[in-house]
């Protein structure tokens, strides 16, 4: 069986698709070793995947223990995205530092932030 897993953002319809594709494959005797994920926007893909991407810095980046998390404060998912952060946060016994930025401007100030703030990774 393939290890590999296809990220996809789409809808219904995509998966429906690949889904009667993968069984008409199948009716004909041939073997299907695909496997997908669809998530229905971005917004639902990061909030899905940012907990794994926090525990991943955890692994590579042990000893950092306050992580900037830079969000732009106008994103409609930047809240839940924040939110989603939390328990894994709290489970790995990290620190996290939300820093909103909408503009260049911002930017370059969150990232003076993050150095005023000891953050120890991004």
């Amino acid at each position: 069986m393939s290890k590999r897993v296809k990220v996809h953002v789409g809808t219904r319809e995509d998966m429906g698709k690949r889904f009667v594709s993968a069984w008409h494959r199948l009716e004909r005797g041939e073997k299907v070793r695909e496997r997908h994920v669809t998530f229905p926007d971005l917004a639902s893909m990061l909030n899905a995947l940012s907990p794994k991407r926090l525990e991943l810095l955890h692994v590579v980046v042990p000893a950092a223990t306050r992580i900037a998390v830079l969000w732009h404060p106008g994103t409609p998912s930047a809240v839940p995205g924040l939110k989603a952060l939390e328990e894994p946060a709290r489970l790995l016994r990290l620190q996290l530092q939300p820093i909103g930025a909408q503009t260049a401007r911002e930017l370059e100030g969150a990232f003076s932030t993050m150095a005023r703030g000891g953050t120890q990774a991004v």
